[in-house]
């Protein structure tokens, strides 16, 4: 069995369709053939015999598909009758091949047998040696006769009929005088077939086309695929653009035609060409590629600098370039960037060789090839990399510090030796171009002239458009009309040396039956505030106001907010209507927002477009729903003010409904359409024309008529105006350019970050947590850059405080979540009291505590006195409910029932010295330590308490079943003491050690901090708006002011003291008076409280509740202390 050398040989067809010598020869003989023998007789005598044919003889038919490889010729047999093993040749360029000596691939099979019967459908012939040929033939031999049946390439003999036997030529006994004639038959119809040289090339490309068909063709057509014709019988036709061609022949003879088409057999590529050659150098005069390079175009690189040439070690020849002193005028401590493009003649292998003093890396492709870098002495380094023909990115990059300066490239493959690389192309011409373009407009009616823009990028050279209606340019901006209605793709195909790319819009122009609108504001924009006019009138309109694009009826729409949003068209005689209008719109109404005060017959009133100023408009159109009545109006100006309107049509909320107007002073009727069924008549009684006006034109807004402006509330698109009147049907078929898709709920924008604070480089994982299933999703990280991943990581490489913004959007619409000063990589350094604030709740710190209200409220807070803490300065019904109470010297609580701890989150209750609960049935929630002794008389103990030192108990306190009492010191108790108290009271060697955190509170920032953070500076003169944030040198004081919204508020006393008197309203935020104290006179207080001198509550009644810093402060770098 022979191997065959290839792979996946059994095909339909696999092989080069430009390359293909193809033949498909039917066998199929005409019957009897009367064959004509001329026979010499004697001098000068000619004697005709006619004998008839012999018996037919059955020849098979068949079709075959040549292919080849290096070596062989491969024959697939593509259809037709099975040939047996004995009873064929294969003649290629006139050598016989007996089959026995040849292998077949069977179907399916990748390998030659040598053992096989016959050849039949999806098999392959293996003709050996035979790769360059130029003829092949088949020769059936069957019934001891040849005759050609398939044949491939020049000269193919095309028979016809069946084989007959080899004909008999009988000579006569004697001359006879007059021969017979006979009449000369008619030729067949052509069978076309031609070839084309060279079949692929770049722009122009000159092809040589030859006929090869049979059956003597008197005439040719020929169809070269790009518009033109030739009548030749060889033509040689030029290709002046680029692109794949599909070229048909028709030949023609008196019994009639045949045609042939090879599709796409022509390709041309752009012309690939330098236009200037060499490799561009950057210079930087540091070893750092820093600052401002000195640029030039060198032919190749082998430079060094003199010293380097001069020194007898090395032998760099007596052509290398003294280098670089005349460029940047030094020669050590400079660095170079080399860039450009490689032209590369054939795909190879190639070495390439770097040598430099000190480092240098070579990368083509944008991938490194060579690594020479680091500080040496003169070395080469060397990479290997495959290259296809073409142009390819190069850039070498070397620094030199001090000593010789050395750099040279060189390469070598198989098809040539080493050598230096020269065959640079310094401009950017091998970049391909990103295809894109505009029109001046894309919708209007029959015929519509567009006036398209080239927007491609890249540079190209040569662009192909074609319009979707069967034409096409090459001009760069061309303007095409359109003659019938539909609508069009539109693509373009742009290029230059490097090569092309598509741009394709699918449906991009809409012609329609339609005249064409004066406006039509689509609000199909991506972004930004104008509202394009795609009437091709330049109508374009300013959306003012709160704003956001949404899902619409036909793509996008523009939603209004119903206090803000209308859209400004600046006037144009266009927009005039002096006899007719016609309005259409897709509509989404919400319920609108009513101005206070507005008078019941306006509620509701919305306007959707207007051109005037109150009761002078050419035309405004109002809409509303009240109760589930609705109502529109159309008021002109005709000499005087009029209105016209009809109620009871349908007209929903939060629904899409197309609503159409037309108004015709001809037939004097105003009829109102909706979703492009008659739905009223408004009047018909309109006046003889309307009067125009300079105004501008508003959309969902009312020009001018304050306070109401009846503002549109909701989605709308597609709005068009026409200053015609249409008819029934063309409101029809406006309607049914589109069909609007269910509206899900706009997303609501959410997320959060694993952290929000460190050093650079910080690398953050943000997720997003957005509701309403958003699809897209644009992160904005502050710093530049942005992502659409739907939970991004991303790393900050420099120090600063960033606000993060995340737009979510769906069909629904798009909102957008900011969270100002999110992420601090600025470096600043948190203090330990501030952390120990946040981290331990502290919500009050300083050395007193008077509070004469009623509760101090806080789950998982901290009190610090460094003082003491006394029962006459604190209202004796009010509660410390706070978790964490840590005293540094007494707490003295001889009066009152002022409780102590919180009762639902218990935590520690601390005196440093002495603890006295003695007047005051007051309870008692956490557990208490004693730095020295205790007295105990009235109090309800609830946890336990741990006595460093001794126990004094009076009368009978109480005492929680799983609570108890541990003291060091000795034990006193008056006599008949109840001694269910004393056995819970136990003597232990020690208890359990604890101390108030030592911490101290920390000055004020610096002036210029504050400053820098938003802060106002202030002594209490200024209103206390909310989110207000205060800088005080000396003593702040403030009493409520009518204007005061005290929330979220920040106070920073430097020096002194901080009061608020008489706010009948909560208080919220951060109190710091460091080296002060706060006093705080009013209803409630919430937040934190830090002042050295303790915070002091003077009126009864207030109400103060914890809020950790962190609810004010998201951000650690903005903690004012």
């Amino acid at each position: 069995m022979k191997k065959d050398n290839r792979k996946n040989r059994n095909y339909g067809y696999k092989g080069d369709k430009n390359n293909l010598k193809r033949c498909e020869a039917v066998s199929d003989m005409v019957g009897a053939i009367l064959m004509v023998s001329l026979v010499v007789i004697g001098i000068g005598a000619v004697s005709v015999v006619i004998t008839s044919q012999s018996t037919p003889v059955d020849v098979p038919s068949m079709s075959i598909i040549p292919d080849t490889n290096a070596n062989d010729l491969f024959l697939y047999h593509s259809g037709g009758d099975s040939l047996k093993r004995g009873e064929f040749i294969v003649r290629v360029d006139g050598e016989d091949f007996n089959p026995s000596e040849l292998s077949l691939i069977p179907l399916g099979d990748d390998d030659g047998e040598s053992d096989w019967d016959s050849w039949g459908v999806g098999e392959s012939l293996v003709v050996p040696g035979k790769s360059d040929y130029s003829q092949v033939q088949i020769i059936s031999t069957g019934g001891g006769h040849g005759s050609l049946i398939a044949g491939s390439g020049e000269a193919v003999i095309t028979p016809t009929g069946t084989a007959t036997a080899t004909p008999t030529v009988t000579p006569t006994a004697t001359a006879t005088a007059t021969p017979t004639v006979t009449p000369t038959p008619e030729p067949d119809v052509p069978v076309a077939d031609f070839t084309g040289t060279p079949t692929n090339g770049s722009v122009p490309l000159t092809v040589q086309f030859t006929d090869l068909s049979t059956e003597d063709p008197t005439s040719w057509l020929w169809d070269f695929g790009d518009g033109t014709t030739s009548t030749e019988e060889n033509p040689e036709h030029v290709y002046s653009t680029f692109g794949t061609f599909t070229v048909t022949l028709t030949a023609t003879n008196p019994s009639g035609s045949g045609d042939i088409t090879k599709t796409d057999y022509i390709t041309v590529i752009p012309s690939q060409s330098c236009e200037v050659e060499g490799i561009t150098g950057s210079y930087y005069e540091n070893e750092n590629f820093a600052g401002t390079p000195v640029k030039r175009i060198d032919q190749r690189i082998r430079f060094a600098d003199q010293r380097a040439i001069d020194d007898e070690r090395y032998d760099y020849g007596s052509d290398i370039t003294d280098w670089p002193n005349p460029i940047i005028g030094r020669d050590e401590r400079f660095s170079v960037i080399y860039e450009g493009y490689l032209m590369i003649d054939e795909e190879d292998d190639y070495t390439f060789y770097l040598t430099s003093d000190d480092g240098s890396r070579l990368w083509i492709d944008d991938n490194l090839v060579v690594d020479n870098w680091g500080d040496h002495s003169p070395k080469e380094e060397s990479g290997n990399v495959r290259l296809t023909e073409g142009f390819h990115p190069v850039k070498v990059e070397m620094y030199e510090k001090t000593g010789h300066a050395v750099l040279q490239l060189e390469w070598e493959s198989e098809g040539f030796g080493r050598g230096f690389v020269e065959d640079f192309c310094a401009e950017d011409c091998c970049k391909v171009p990103t295809a894109g373009f505009t029109a001046d407009k894309t919708s209007g009616g029959v015929p519509l002239t567009v006036q398209f823009s080239d927007s491609s990028s890249g540079s190209p050279t040569s662009w192909l458009w074609s319009f979707g209606d069967g034409t096409t340019s090459t001009e760069k901006n061309p303007e095409h009309t359109y003659a019938g209605a539909g609508e069009y793709d539109v693509s373009l195909k742009a290029a230059n040396a490097a090569g092309y790319d598509y741009e394709n819009k699918s449906s991009y122009i809409t012609v329609t039956g339609l005249p064409s609108p004066v406006g039509w504001w689509k609000f199909d924009e991506a972004s930004g505030s104008t509202a394009v006019d795609s009437s091709g009138n330049g109508n374009d309109g300013s959306i003012k106001g709160t704003y956001s694009r949404v899902a619409g009826a036909c793509g996008d729409g523009l939603y209004f907010d119903g206090t803000s949003t209308y859209v400004l068209v600046s006037n144009d005689d266009t927009l005039d209507a002096p006899k007719y209008i016609a309005y259409a719109a897709w509509l989404k109404p919400e319920p609108p927002v009513n101005p206070n005060g507005m008078a019941s017959k306006y509620l509701n009133f919305t306007s959707l477009i207007c051109k005037g100023s109150q009761d002078e408009d050419n035309y405004e159109l109002f809409i509303r729903n009240l109760d589930g009545t609705s109502k529109f109006s159309f008021e002109t100006y005709s000499g005087s003010y009029k209105e016209y309107s009809t109620t009871g049509f349908g007209y929903e909320y939060g629904q899409w409904q197309h609503v159409a107007f037309v108004a015709d002073t001809d037939s004097g009727a105003a009829t109102l359409y909706i979703n492009g069924e008659y739905a009223a008549t408004v009047t018909s009684s309109l006046p003889d024309s309307f009067a125009t006006n300079n105004n501008a034109l508003t959309i969902g807004v009312q020009q001018m008529y304050s306070p109401y402006f009846f503002r549109y509330k909701g989605v709308m698109d597609e709005v068009m105006l026409y200053t015609v009147a249409l008819t029934d049907d063309q409101i029809r078929e406006i309607y049914g350019i589109c069909t609007p898709s269910p509206t899900p709920n706009a997303p609501v924008a959410d997320f959060t970050a694993d952290t929000a604070s460190g050093d650079a480089p910080l690398t953050v994982s943000f997720t997003d947590s957005s509701t309403n299933s958003p699809t897209s999703w644009l992160w904005d990280f502050g710093d530049g850059t942005t992502s659409t991943e739907q939970s991004p990581e991303h790393t900050y490489d420099e120090s600063g405080i960033y606000s993060v913004a995340l737009t979510t959007t769906n069909a629904g619409g798009t909102d957008t979540v900011t969270k100002t000063d999110y992420i601090d990589i600025s470096g600043v350094e948190i203090s330990d009291f501030a952390r120990f604030v946040v981290d331990e709740g502290v919500f009050i710190y300083g050395e007193k505590l008077e509070f004469n209200g009623d509760s101090i409220n806080g789950l998982g807070s901290t009190v610090i006195i460094t003082n003491d803490l006394k029962a006459d300065k604190i209202n004796g019904g009010a509660s410390l409910s706070a978790s964490n109470i840590y005293v540094e010297n007494t707490i003295d609580m001889d009066k009152g029932g002022a409780d102590i701890g919180s009762q639902r989150n218990p935590g520690i209750i601390y005196a440093g010295n002495d603890m006295k609960l003695l007047q005051g049935n007051r309870n008692v929630y956490g557990e208490v330590h004693v730095g020295n002794n205790l007295e105990l008389k009235d109090a309800r103990i609830h946890n336990n308490v741990y006595v460093s030192g001794d126990l004094k108990l009076e009368h009978e306190p109480w005492i929680a079943d799983d609570a108890y009492i541990y003291y060091v010191g000795k034990i006193d108790f008056p006599k008949n003491f109840p001694q269910s108290i004393l056995d819970k009271c136990i003597k232990v060697d020690s208890v359990p050690e604890i101390s108030i955190p030592e911490y101290s509170i920390p000055n004020a920032k610096q002036a210029s901090w504050y400053s820098s953070h938003g802060y106002n500076f202030d002594d209490g003169d200024k209103i206390l708006s909310s989110g207000i944030k205060i800088l005080s040198d000396g003593n702040y004081e403030r009493k409520r002011d009518n204007s005061d919204d005290p929330r979220n508020i920040i106070i920073v006393s430097k020096d002194g003291d901080i009061k608020l008197e008489n706010y009948n309203k909560p208080v919220s935020g951060i109190l710091f008076a460091p080296k002060g104290k706060v006093t705080f006179k009013g209803d409630s207080f919430e937040g934190l409280v830090i002042a050295k001198d303790g915070f002091y509550v003077e009126q009864g009644g207030t109400d103060i509740t914890f809020k950790n810093m962190e609810q004010f402060i998201t951000n650690p770098a903005y903690y004012p202390f």
